[in-house]
């Protein structure tokens, strides 16, 4: 039989296993489980955790002292019971709902876990070094997506299907899915990242941890999530001020503002290297940046061996600027259609690149030299124009239609007839990507949802199923969220869910204020920071249903309700 120390220890390691390993979660579980009409995907973090479950549950049978720490999580228990509630009674999608429950509760024993093994300020130092190597280990990661290291894709699609890119332009995500998620677990491990900086007795080891500050700071950066940007700087700023105030949290002013430095210097780099930066700060999304009105000839006759000159204008009614060079650069193409305009012939498209940058509200015309392609009989035919970004999208793909042109062929273009016709293959431009609701449409939902189901909510992770038919839309996105964490939780889980949640914010800033303020501990500075970092940015995304993140929320919440403990003492 395992000893009391063994059972400890063990546990210990596994909550240090699971803390590094957190950020790389595989999009394709090695194991799947049938478990009735319940399906489990494994993988190594739901292996890891499910283990550390059972050793607690083992040490608590072996040490009935430990128990004490669970009447603690009363509100931790009275939200997850909540939640539990709304997924039972949920008015539709109900096996989806029960599912998120199990996600939920999955996150949530990360903090019995680490308030069962963090009793000292040597475990806290040890449990937030896990957390960031591993944010090290991805964030160096991420710098080899951004320097396009062709030896590291296979790697990364173990994390992702693709790279989240906007406009041509990269967003960094790492060993993440998305780069909005990578961001929010980044801003969490800065501000733990400068509280070992501030604590470490080596020089060596204040090195090293600077350093994964920084890293996480760049990769943040490189996300190019203006949320995570505007969370993590509220975190860094509350620093500063106890830093500033308090001769205790002196200690942490250094490295904070080496980490604001880093920053700046990310955002000045981006500023300068990427055109459309300003415009992504200043957008939800690039939804609105590929935009055109044109002025194309109604009718062309050609004849084969006589070149014939057209000239299209292009005006751009987007928010992005048509930039004629770079890695994806803008350009005007044309494609051969039917005549009655069904078919798309299979003949290549040909691209005319733009001579200069054509800013938003301006018009460029582009002069295009036409030529029958050789396989083309005589006849009638169409052209279609349409402005693309090179090895990005068309612009009828977000819902901006190609100018079209009718044209006669009044000679076949090689000597006699084509031996057989050219090839039609049905159009790719007749239906344009489902359009992304902006943000203050998705709050609107929220709330008319909240309005309908006030008690339990439409059920947890439920209103993207939903929130398409309370705003009267034929189709939507069923993977967006309410972009925000608060309203999320009112449409899903109704008043009781939100007021567990209020009780439980309540009863966990009651734990560590008092000790926050009378020991100006370092550490309760930091884990706070970090989850000042979440709620701001809970204003604009919610992440409780992303396995990473939410374990990660949750390990934070338990070390700091255990650093309030020993710091105490």
């Amino acid at each position: 039989m395992p000893t009391r120390l063994s059972l400890d220890r063990l546990l210990f390691g596994l909550c240090l296993a699971l803390a590094a390993s957190l950020p790389f979660e595989p999009i394709q579980a090695p194991l799947s489980l049938s478990l009735g009409r319940f399906s489990l995907n494994l993988n190594h973090l739901k292996l890891l955790l499910g283990l550390a479950v059972l050793v607690w549950l083992l040490d608590l049978v072996r040490r009935p002292e430990t128990r004490r720490r669970l009447r603690q999580l009363w509100p931790a228990a009275l939200l997850l019971g909540a939640v539990a509630l709304s997924a039972a009674l949920a008015p539709t999608n109900r096996a989806e709902a029960e599912k998120f429950v199990g996600r939920f509760a999955s996150g949530m024993l990360m903090l019995p876990l680490v308030l069962h093994v963090v009793r000292t300020e040597a475990r806290l130092r040890a449990l937030v070094w896990a957390v960031g190597g591993g944010a090290a280990a991805s964030a160096l990661l991420g710098l080899g997506e951004a320097t396009g290291w062709s030896v590291l894709q296979p790697v990364l699609e173990l994390f992702k299907i693709a790279p989240t890119r906007v406009g041509g332009d990269l967003r960094l995500s790492a060993s993440f899915q998305y780069a909005t998620i990578a961001a929010m677990f980044f801003e969490l491990v800065i501000p733990v990242a400068l509280g070992l900086a501030a604590t470490a007795a080596a020089a060596s080891a204040r090195l090293v941890a600077m350093a994964i500050s920084v890293l996480s700071t760049m990769v943040l950066v490189l996300t190019v999530t203006r949320a995570g940007l505007l969370a993590v700087g509220a975190a860094l700023l509350v620093l500063l001020l106890f830093g500033r105030r308090q001769p205790r949290w002196r200690s942490i002013l250094r490295p904070t503002l080496l980490t604001v430095a880093a920053a700046v210097a990310g955002l000045g780099g981006l500023a300068i290297g990427q055109q459309a930066f300003a415009t992504r700060l200043a957008t939800e999304n690039d939804w609105g940046w590929y935009a055109a009105t044109y002025t194309a000839p109604a009718s062309l006759e050609l004849r084969s061996g006589a070149p014939t000159q057209a000239t299209i204008v292009a005006h751009n009614a987007g928010q992005a600027v048509w930039s004629s060079s770079g890695t994806h650069p803008f350009a005007l193409a044309y494609r051969w259609l039917s005549a009655d305009d069904q078919q798309q012939l299979q003949l290549p498209q040909k691209q005319v690149f733009l001579t200069r940058d054509v800013s938003p509200g301006d018009s460029v015309a582009i002069v295009v030299d036409l030529q029958p392609s050789p396989g083309l009989a005589a006849g009638e035919y169409r052209l279609a124009w349409g402005m693309l970004q090179q090895d990005v999208l068309w612009f009828h793909d977000r819902g901006y239609p190609d100018a079209e042109t009718a044209v006669r062929i009044t000679r076949a273009a090689a000597l006699g007839q084509p031996s057989s016709p050219v090839a039609e293959a049905p159009r790719t431009d007749t239906s344009a990507t489902v359009a992304p609701v902006p943000r203050l449409e998705l709050w609107r939902a929220a709330l008319k949802v909240f309005l309908a189901y006030p008690l339990l909510g439409v059920g947890p992770d439920n209103f993207r199923h939903v929130y398409g038919s309370a705003l009267g839309l034929d189709a939507w996105d069923q993977r967006v969220d309410a972009n925000n964490l608060y309203l999320e939780s009112l449409a899903d889980t109704g008043i009781l869910g939100v007021a567990a949640f209020g009780v439980l914010l309540v009863a966990f800033g009651r734990r560590i204020w008092r000790p926050l303020l009378e020991t100006r501990s370092v550490w309760l500075a930091v884990l706070g920071a970090s989850l000042l970092a979440f709620f701001v940015h809970g204003v604009f995304d919610s992440f409780l249903s992303f396995t990473s993140t939410a374990m990660l929320f949750w390990l934070i919440v338990g070390a700091s309700m255990a650093a309030a403990q020993f710091e105490s003492c």
